[in-house]
């Protein structure tokens, strides 16, 4: 903000920025904001989240290499300096700044391709990345198990679709490599080798026949042919308490799974609100330093404060592109939890990463919104109270009013009133002798 600005603002300045206003917390922008004191701007700690704007920053600092070389040709001209060696100086300095001109823009380009690499875990996660690559190609029987190990620990749906992909266009390698790790057997049964008779359908009792169609077949015949009547009960028997204990289980997993489920749907809108806080947090006490309504009307000054936070977030919000903008960081760090839920720790870890710098992008616009709106309302703030100053000093002295001047006279130069604004005793008399009074 201006010097101006700073200027002719009673008590203090302020300061806007909020996240997915703040990134993450709906259309409410300012639910649960904290309140600040009107008299005393917080301290943010090295722990707490920047607004991503400062109500009194200032410009961006120029570079100290110019664009040009024309202010060495003053050179050519100085007394003090050996002008016989001036030639060689110049073109060492313009050799110099031309390095440092590519170094900088080598480092800006550098800069701006590594941030690519963000969303894949930085630099780190790509090493780790390729050296399992490498090693599943260069040599994959070391390299191999490590890398299917990793997707199944951090990508799993990849894992079954690698799966997946692999029995459908390569079935014959697939058995092929089952039968000779011993898997599958070498060869298969022919149809209708393995049968029960009627006879041996009357040895299983009627109330075990339901599990006996769950049963392989030819495990069923070798309980039929190698036991006796009881032994073949007792495996049936067997059996159906083992299915009626997976069942059990089974039950167990999915409730588990349904209560994981909404722990990670309460752990993602708790990080949206959390995110969301911090950025409200971080804009309040940039605007705290603004105080329009004086530092004495805190709760007016809060009032003006939350306007703005609501009417600069509606405002972002109504353009499509930071509309796109919040509303992903949103649902991506929504998402998180239940993606690591799921083993999709790698997608995971990115999505809150993308979340995050979105967030941190949208509340740094949010912040240039409110400075805009800030800026406008301090100068009707400041023409009120020009305008309120006028009209104080535009107001006559009014005699009948205590405390005031009671020395005002009329036109024959008797006093019209007393000191306690009552008419003087004089005036009185002038008015009976004027109109015959008594």
């Amino acid at each position: 903000m201006s010097d101006e600005l700073n200027a002719n603002t009673e008590g203090g300045t302020p300061s806007p920025s909020d996240v997915g206003a703040t990134g993450a917390g709906g259309d409410g922008a300012t639910g649960g904001q904290a309140e600040v004191s009107g008299q005393a701007a917080p301290t943010a700690t090295p722990e707490e989240l920047s607004a991503g704007w400062a109500f009194d920053e200032q410009p961006e600092a120029k570079s100290a290499i110019p664009d040009g070389d024309d202010d060495l040709q003053g050179m050519t001209a100085d007394p003090n300096l050996d002008q016989a060696k001036v030639p060689g100086l110049v073109e060492a300095i313009k050799s110099a700044r031309a390095e440092a001109r590519q170094m900088k823009a080598e480092l800006k380009q550098f800069r701006d391709q590594s941030a690519k690499f963000d969303q894949y875990g930085g630099f780190e996660g790509i090493e780790q990345t390729l050296g399992f690559v490498n090693g599943l190609i260069h040599t994959p029987q070391e390299g191999a198990l490590p890398f299917w190990q990793s997707i199944a620990k951090d990508a799993q749906p990849a894992y079954w679709a690698s799966i997946e992909t692999l029995a459908q266009h390569a079935p014959d390698d697939v058995i092929a490599v089952l039968q000779q790790m011993g898997k599958l057997p070498s060869t298969q049964a022919a149809t209708g080798a393995w049968q029960l008779t009627a006879d041996d359908w009357a040895r299983i009792p009627q109330e075990l026949r339901e599990i006996a169609n769950q049963v392989p077949i030819n495990q069923l015949i070798e309980w039929v042919d190698k036991g006796t009547d009881e032994s073949l009960v007792y495996n049936l028997q067997r059996e159906a308490k083992l299915n009626q204990l997976d069942a059990t289980q089974r039950q167990q997993a999915e409730t588990a799974y349904r209560q994981a489920r909404q722990e990670a749907e309460t752990q993602g809108s708790q990080a949206v609100d959390e995110l969301t806080g911090q950025y409200e947090k971080a804009h309040l006490a940039q605007l705290s330093k603004w105080q329009p309504f004086g530092p004495e009307a805190g709760e007016q000054n809060q009032q003006l404060y939350r306007s703005i936070l609501e009417g600069a977030h509606a405002t972002l919000l109504a353009d499509p592109q930071w509309h796109k903008l919040y509303e992903d960081s949103v649902s991506k760090l929504q998402n998180a939890p239940m993606r690591k839920l799921n083993n999709e720790h790698f997608a995971a870890g990115a999505d809150e990463r993308d979340a995050r710098a979105a967030a941190m992008r949208y509340n740094a616009r949010l912040g240039q919104v409110m400075r805009g709106m800030i800026s406008n309302l301090d100068s009707v703030f400041r023409d009120a109270r020009a305008y309120r100053e006028q009209q104080r000093q535009q107001i006559p002295n009014r005699t009948e009013i205590t405390g005031q001047s009671s020395t005002a006279v009329n036109g024959s130069g008797i006093p019209t009133l007393t000191e306690n604004g009552r008419l003087s005793p004089q005036y009185i008399d002038s008015l009976k002798a004027q109109y015959g009074g008594r």
